[in-house]
């Protein structure tokens, strides 16, 4: 029996990405990461290690959130 195994995952506000239509596909084999410098690869990583490390103490900061999201919903982000 042969099993399709097919991971996505989205990644909205954390880090570099802010933008909703961030959605990156992982195959069944190797999958590989190539980019620019600061393009937000080491960032990929980041967003599975919560879940790749279940158990461990490992948490999210605040600092891992993007910063351009305003609490108040009345207020534009560019003011």
């Amino acid at each position: 029996m042969s099993y399709h195994v097919h991971i996505q995952i989205k990644i909205h506000n954390f880090r570099n990405f802010k933008d909703i239509n961030n959605v990156i596909e992982f195959n069944e084999s190797i999958n590989v990461l190539i980019g620019h410098n600061n393009l937000g690869k080491s960032n990929v990583l980041r967003t599975l290690e919560p879940v790749l490390s279940f158990g461990s103490s490992k948490r999210l900061a605040v600092d891992d959130f993007n910063k351009e999201i305003s609490v108040d919903p009345y207020q534009r982000r560019d003011e």
